[in-house]
């Protein structure tokens, strides 16, 4: 999207909490309670409702082409 080849690097739950970054700990438990309980969480969203509710709503990727000039990489 952006131009530039990524390679995903997992990291612990635990790992990321200890980044030491403000927030980083409470970030941390949100990726795992999302990771732990996917079904919890995915059942509450609704693409169409959010849609509905807000028009000009966009996907990642919709996004990642509308601000694409905008976006800078590496800098």
């Amino acid at each position: 999207m952006v131009g530039e080849t990524v390679k995903y690097e997992p990291l612990l739950h635990h790992d990321f909490r200890v980044l030491g970054f403000p927030a980083a700990v409470e970030l941390g438990k949100w990726f795992q309670y999302y990771t732990e309980f996917p079904d919890h969480i995915l059942s509450r969203r609704d693409a169409a409702l959010t849609r509905e509710i807000v028009p000009t709503w966009l996907t990642l990727e919709d996004f990642l082409a509308a601000h694409r000039e905008e976006i800078t990489v590496g800098q």
